[in-house]
């Protein structure tokens, strides 16, 4: 089934449920990633030193899932956005409850050039072909200048909706009663090939920068007490007139690392 966005249409997917298994069978089915080398993997803390001893490194980038009480857009207080241009793939988001999607489209096509390498190396199956053409689109829209945002919004959107998704409730009449309600937001964390760690939020305008000078050898752990930093700005607690009664806030995280099994 193919299809074609519609700028003016009301477009909603299924949110992905946060689990190193169904990001695992996105990027090996969708993308073509080689799960042998490289895969997602639970992280249970940014904090806990023996935990972090645990897990596969380098861990070369990292999916948040947070709360959230509007669609505010929310910049880290670290830095500074930046611009996208020649150096950095960036997929505003308009389709609804697709951050998943954009979470992973972001840390794939922002990885380090020798990661992608290890991660696809020669692969010439279809899909990856699809997604090379796909980056190989975007850039020819970005370096062509001029107003070319409904250009990238509907090459996104159909890369997302006829290559990428899993299942979907698409309909172009959704009525406000019919809607998924999702209160969870998705964002992309990786080392950049410039040294940087960059946040990818698809709500946002453009990437922003946490750190701007990170070591040549060192992984995204190595600076988790700076990435949980900026997780702890993004838990903010929603506020209502009962006396604690809210539960208590949870995120999940899931790393991409070397595969161990």
């Amino acid at each position: 089934m193919n299809n074609q966005v519609n700028n003016n249409a009301l477009i909603e997917v299924e949110p992905l449920e946060s689990t190193p298994e169904i990001f695992n069978h996105i990027i090996s089915t969708k993308l073509g990633a080689n799960i042998n080398i490289v895969k997602f993997f639970d992280i249970y803390s940014l904090t806990e030193p023996d935990l972090l001893n645990f897990m596969p490194r380098p861990c070369t980038g990292i999916i948040l899932l947070f709360p959230i009480n509007s669609t505010k857009k929310i910049m880290s207080t670290g830095e500074k956005t930046v611009s996208t241009g020649n150096n950095y793939y960036f997929f505003k988001q308009t389709i609804k409850n697709a951050c998943g999607y954009h979470a992973i489209l972001h840390l794939m096509a922002n990885l380090k050039t020798e990661n992608l390498e290890m991660i696809f190396g020669d692969n010439n199956n279809l899909n990856y072909n699809k997604f090379k053409s796909f980056l190989i689109s975007y850039k020819k829209i970005v370096n062509s200048g001029g107003d070319n945002e409904h250009l990238l919004t509907n090459l996104i959107n159909n890369y997302i909706l006829n290559d990428l998704l899993l299942t979907t409730t698409l309909d172009t009449t959704i009525t406000a009663t019919e809607n998924i309600q999702v209160d969870h937001h998705y964002i992309s964390i990786l080392k950049t090939d410039d040294n940087k760690i960059i946040e990818f939020d698809g709500r946002n305008d453009k990437p922003s920068v946490i750190l701007s000078n990170c070591g040549e050898d060192k992984d995204l752990f190595d600076y988790s007490s700076i990435i949980n930093n900026r997780l702890q700005e993004l838990l903010i607690k929603k506020t209502d007139n009962t006396k604690d009664s809210s539960p208590p806030i949870t995120c999940n995280l899931l790393g991409l690392g070397p595969a161990w099994d």
